[in-house]
């Protein structure tokens, strides 16, 4: 058998004492498997984007492999989208969002032999204004808290840095009014958040959007629709608990495209990381990517 290339674009950052632990193994997994691995860390914000884009246009590897959090692999995503090159995962980051739905191990060994396996499957993304997303893109008081998110305690709190940083900015927070027109049909709101969802898991384990799937085309679209802080604050707790999400504030809608206008400042994050503000158009993309996927 010809042996394969494969570029490893780590994030060293994301979890040290799991790299530090299970990184060795799974690259020796991945090497036994047949690949010679380049493995590239990143120093900044946008070096994996930037990494992977020069893999992927390069024409040396057979598949990039992204390991790090979700942020990480929204960068190597929106790298190689566009070149024929399939995309593996390693699970290192604070909440693992995107391997989680789409049912990859959390176990960087176990995943290393999921791509040494090869089963390739194609799985939409979304894109907001030009960028591409695998799980999500949210509005308003999730992006807030996700901009105040200090890094250092992402780190060591995980995915309760972000809890602890909502917290933060509950006293603060002003619900701005949003017009969201899915599929052409504009409707007022005046919502604390909006979540254009790709994929069913929010923030780790939690579901905000449990029928979303990744593979049926459409976008599910989650507008909690209320300025009352204490309403949120129940809303978490229901989330926490794994409780039905059946308030009336909520409503759930499936949709192709998404447009989100207000006439104040409504910051938007990607897969975990602030990138904008609205005006935002949404769109979904099906098929867009090849990802190596359990059987």
């Amino acid at each position: 058998m010809a042996e394969r290339k494969l570029k490893l674009i780590l994030n060293p950052i994301s979890k040290p004492l799991k790299i530090l632990l299970f990184l060795k193994p799974a690259i020796d997994i991945l090497e036994k498997g047949g690949y010679k691995v380049d493995t590239q860390e990143s120093a900044c914000f946008g070096d994996a984007e930037a990494e992977a884009r020069k893999a992927a246009g390069s024409g040396e590897y057979d598949l990039i492999v992204a390991a790090g959090g979700d942020g990480t692999f929204n960068q190597v995503i929106n790298g190689i989208h566009g070149k024929d090159i399939p995309l593996g995962l390693i699970a290192l980051g604070t909440s693992n969002v995107l391997a989680r739905s789409l049912e990859l191990p959390l176990n960087p060994v176990d995943a290393a032999k999921i791509i040494v396996e090869g089963n390739l499957k194609k799985w939409d993304l979304g894109v907001v204004n030009g960028r591409y997303f695998a799980i999500m893109c949210g509005f308003g008081f999730d992006a807030v808290a996700t901009e105040e998110t200090n890094l250092k305690l992402k780190r060591f709190l995980g995915r309760y840095a972000y809890i602890l940083a909502g917290i933060q900015c509950l006293s603060g927070y002003k619900p701005t009014r949003m017009t969201v027109a899915l599929d052409g049909k504009p409707t007022p709101y005046r919502p604390i958040f909006v979540d254009v969802a790709n994929a069913p898991f929010y923030g780790g384990k939690y579901k905000l959007t449990p029928d979303a799937k990744m593979d049926d085309g459409i976008l599910d679209v989650f507008i909690f629709d209320s300025p009352s802080l204490a309403r949120l604050i129940y809303l978490v707790l229901r989330v926490i608990l794994n409780l039905p999400l059946n308030l009336p504030e909520i409503s759930i809608t499936k949709a192709r495209t998404v447009e989100i206008t207000a006439p104040g400042r409504v910051p938007y994050q990607i897969d975990g990381d602030t990138y904008g503000e609205q005006p935002a158009k949404i769109r979904i993309e099906p098929q867009a990517i090849k990802i190596v996927s359990p059987k």
